[in-house]
Parts: structure tokens; C-alpha cells; sequence
């Protein structure tokens, strides 16, 4: 696997150790000019969801492998809501999308500056990493739709499948601190929930990061373990 980034050598360093550890699989690092990769959404001073634009150029740029991309550029999946369609990162296969830009302060608001303590941040960091991955090498079947759903309009946003045990890393997430019934709620399946906050989630993960399903179904694909030219 490889792991691309512009300014995040730490970051890359921490991330990498962890997925290795977790996966049991090769992680390589490069630093790499990603200015052209990310589409910008000026209305909301973030960067679209520029998939298909990253999947060609990791194609290019290195064939036949898993690759991670850890930007400090905030991301959406949308332009119709600032505060709803924003990400902390994506899975696209093989090649996953992690941003620091809502990780480094007390709520999910973006900043430049960390002011958290830095394992504090790193945590974070580590999880939705080992987040993304898991939803290319872990298989889904028993995973259910999950939706953001806001209280004030009712508007559903997609968010994937997800695992419905919220000590497993493969739980939703949709904010750092978790949304107040006033503001909305997760829905798994057909269940409401209201624990989806980040550092919440971390608090109660399991030791071992997965549920025993998602332990159960995980299978690493070859382009984890190919060698990185």
C-alpha cells in the first residue's frame, strides 16, 4: 500500500505504522504535489469529491496498488449544504482519501493551527484512516445503508454502508463531538442513533478495532501486498 501526501510527513509516518499493524500489510510513503487532484468548491472555501479525477491519476501514478491520500484540504460530497455535505474522507476501491482539515481543533469547524493535544489529533487521524481502508477489504453483507439525517428539514444525506456495532471502527462517524437530537441523528438501517461523534467513538472502540463480523469477513486484496515501484 502507499501513502501519498504534500506536507503531512508525521501524520503519513503515524498513519502508515497503524495500517500496517492493523492489516498486516506493506505501507510505503511518497510525497507528492496533490494541487491538481482536488477539484475546488469556492462557494464553500472546501475541495469537491474529485473521485473519478484521483482514481485516474493513481492509475498513472502507481498501477496496480492501494493507495491513501492524506490532504489537509477540506472535502465535499455536495454544494447544496456547507454544513451537511462535508467529509472527513471517502473510499473509492482501492484508494482511500483521509482529510485533517475538521480534526485538529475542539469541534469539527476547519483551522489551520492544531489546538488539541497531538495524540489527540493522531487518534483521530488513525481511525478514520483505518475507517476507509476497512470498507475496501472488509465485506459489507452485513453492514446496513446509513444516512445524516437533518432534524431541521428532514434532508437525508447518503453515507455508505456501515457496521451497526458502535464499537467497531466500521461505525459512522458524522462530526467530532456528537450532534444534538435538535441538530439530527444517524440512521443505520432503520434505527435512529445518536452517538456518532468521533471522539466519542473513539473512547468505546474495541481494542482490536473490528467486530467479530467484520473481523470474520475481512480479506486483504493483492494490490495491499504489491510491491510499490
Amino acid at each position: 500500500m502507499l501513502i501519498l501526501h504534500e506536507i503531512l510527513d508525521n501524520e503519513a509516518e503515524q498513519i502508515a505504522k497503524t495500517l500496517s499493524k492493523v492489516y498486516r500489510i506493506p505501507v510505503h510513503i511518497q510525497k507528492e504535489d496533490l494541487s491538481s487532484w482536488f477539484k475546488p468548491l469556492p462557494q464553500f472555501n472546501g475541495y469537491w469529491d474529485s473521485s473519478k479525477k484521483i482514481a485516474k491519476k493513481v492509475d498513472i501514478a502507481t498501477p496496480n496498488n492501494a493507495v491513501m491520500i492524506l490532504t489537509d484540504r477540506d472535502l465535499y460530497y455536495g454544494n447544496s449544504s456547507k454544513d451537511d455535505e462535508w467529509i472527513f474522507g471517502y473510499c473509492m476501491g482501492n484508494v482511500q482519501v483521509v482529510s485533517n482539515a475538521r480534526m485538529k481543533g475542539e469541534n469539527s469547524q476547519p483551522i489551520k493551527d492544531l489546538t488539541v493535544p497531538y495524540d489527540k489529533y493522531m487518534k483521530r487521524f488513525e481511525t478514520l484512516a483505518v475507517h476507509e481502508v476497512g470498507h475496501d477489504v472488509i465485506n459489507d453483507e452485513h453492514m446496513k445503508k446509513a444516512y445524516w439525517v437533518n432534524a431541521s428539514n428532514d434532508i437525508k444525506y447518503p453515507l455508505g454502508e456501515h457496521c451497526t456495532d458502535n464499537k467497531c471502527v466500521m461505525y459512522e462517524v458524522v462530526d467530532i463531538l456528537t450532534p444534538t437530537a435538535s441538530q439530527g441523528y444517524l440512521l443505520i438501517g432503520k434505527e435512529k442513533k445518536y452517538d456518532a461523534g468521533l471522539d466519542e467513538h473513539i473512547v468505546r472502540l474495541y481494542d482490536d478495532w473490528f467486530c467479530g463480523n467484520c473481523k470474520d469477513s475481512l480479506m486483504i486484496p493483492i494490490e495491499y501486498a504489491n510491491k510499490v515501484r
